[in-house]
């Protein structure tokens, strides 16, 4: 018995669904602007990690100031799990049905994963990085500002999700953010009885101190 097939190592755009692609754009754009909070986001990704079976929930924040310019940098907020993960069959009938379907008018072919995991474009990211796996297999998708996406098998096997968000911001708004994705944490996740961990390595600063003259 041959086992699900492989999800395509090419990229997925938009402009390639068959069908209405105004309506299947207007149907997207809906569902992202249905969380009135960018960083609701985070409610769902935890709640899929949850959902998982994970016996925690990682959140990690980074910054990597942008080369050149120390008025702005790029925000990283990483959601990692350890629950059971994804197969290739759930990451195309699942995950990303909604970026990727030929029915583009047909919202009920939107997988349990798809709806929660368009909040992630809320917060308008330069780019959405998942990493998962699933018996003894590991996947990597990419996806792009404009949602398309692209898939690649992995050499080695991956142990649950990690979701990696990537935002260009100024600077200045380091410390709102990190504010903000802790307040948001507190209000989705008083109650969860899965515990979830915030790192916060945003306060690092690679530039080494100035050298010392005496």
């Amino acid at each position: 018995m041959s086992g699900p097939s492989e999800p395509s190592a090419a990229r997925v755009s938009r402009d390639a669904v068959d069908g209405p692609v105004g309506r299947f754009d207007a149907a997207l754009d809906n569902l992202v602007r249905q969380f009135a909070r960018p960083l609701d986001c985070l409610r769902e990704l935890v709640q899929n990690s949850i959902d998982a079976g994970t016996p925690r929930v990682e959140v990690t924040l980074g910054w990597a100031p942008a080369e050149g310019d120390r008025d702005e940098g790029l925000l990283s907020i990483q959601v990692r799990d350890f629950g059971e993960g994804m197969d290739a069959h759930i990451i195309e009938h699942e995950l990303t049905r909604m970026f990727a379907s030929s029915k583009a008018d047909d919202l009920s072919k939107i997988g349990r994963f798809g709806i929660g995991f368009t909040s992630v474009f809320a917060i308008a990211p330069e780019l959405v990085h998942v990493q998962t796996g699933r018996h003894g297999a590991g996947w990597e998708l990419v996806f792009h500002p404009d949602r398309s996406f692209d898939t690649v098998p992995l050499d080695t096997p991956v142990h649950g999700t990690t979701v990696t968000l990537l935002k260009r911001t100024p600077t200045p708004e380091r410390a709102r953010w990190v504010r903000d994705v802790v307040d948001a944490l507190r209000f989705w996740c008083e109650h969860c009885q899965t515990p979830v961990l915030l790192h916060d390595r945003t306060r690092a600063d690679p530039t080494p101190p100035p050298a010392d003259d005496g």
